[in-house]
């Protein structure tokens, strides 16, 4: 019997997880570090089963949000000294977390001179830790003139949009509209096929193209959806 448990044993730490479990540390921000810290602040301590794959998981999630190294032996110490800059809200949404591979998206709110809020979104393979791009989960390649030519469509319709609000808005005067059809410009030929979220149905390629605080409601926004009983014969791993 010890035999049958000990096999057991050695085959659960050679396999690699399938599905990552979640541990939300909840915490609340410091009362010197913004009015606002009474809200719950929810950041996610992924576990895979194995502890150096979930140390390489975790330190690589930690510092893309904070560009600070994680002290793991105290999260909440750690996340409050990352705070003190001036974050008044932090959440997350795991959006895929099967065979193998998560996905999630963190949101963040941070107050200086105003306040400003943004997602960011990671995707890890659980069986090695690494932070995973597009292209380790589909070739790209022959979807790429598809991918570009809806975003070329979605700029064109948020173009439309702009054009409409400047004969509407006194605000959006003429010198406004240029400056900011320009900055359209540079955004959309900037646009790679980086950015990106899984989920249980289908990827998401997004571009989020920044604005300063007083533009931030005139910013475009691409989303392209691409559904994985779409293209199967494009993917490199099973979804």
């Amino acid at each position: 019997m010890k035999k049958i448990l000990y096999a057991l044993f050695f085959i659960a730490t050679l396999c690699p997880a399938q599905e990552a479990n979640i541990e939300t540390i909840n915490f609340k921000l410091s009362d010197k570090i913004n009015p606002a810290a009474n809200t719950d602040c929810s950041y996610p301590k992924i576990i895979t089963g194995n502890k150096e794959i979930d140390s390489v998981i975790n330190q690589q999630l930690f510092h893309a949000i904070t560009r600070e190294e994680l002290q793991a032996s105290n999260y909440k110490e750690s996340l409050n000294d990352w705070a003190k800059d001036g974050v008044v809200n932090l959440g997350y949404t795991v959006n895929y977390n099967n065979n193998g591979i998560i996905s999630l998206n963190i949101d963040v709110e941070s107050c200086g001179a105003y306040c400003e809020d943004h997602r960011d979104y990671y995707t890890f393979s659980l069986s090695t830790g690494k932070m995973l791009t597009i292209d380790d989960l589909i070739n790209i390649a022959p979807l790429k003139d598809e991918i570009y030519k809806e975003k070329e469509q979605q700029y064109i319709k948020q173009r439309k949009t702009l054009k409409e609000r400047s004969a509407k808005d006194p605000e959006l005067d003429e010198k406004m509209y240029k400056t900011i059809s320009d900055k359209y410009d540079e955004c959309e030929n900037s646009f790679e096929i980086k950015e990106f979220a899984l989920y249980e149905d289908h990827i998401e390629i997004m571009q989020n193209c920044y604005f300063n605080y007083a533009w931030r409601a005139l910013m475009p926004y691409i989303s392209i959806k691409l559904e994985l009983s779409e293209i199967k014969q494009h993917l490199k791993t099973a979804l």
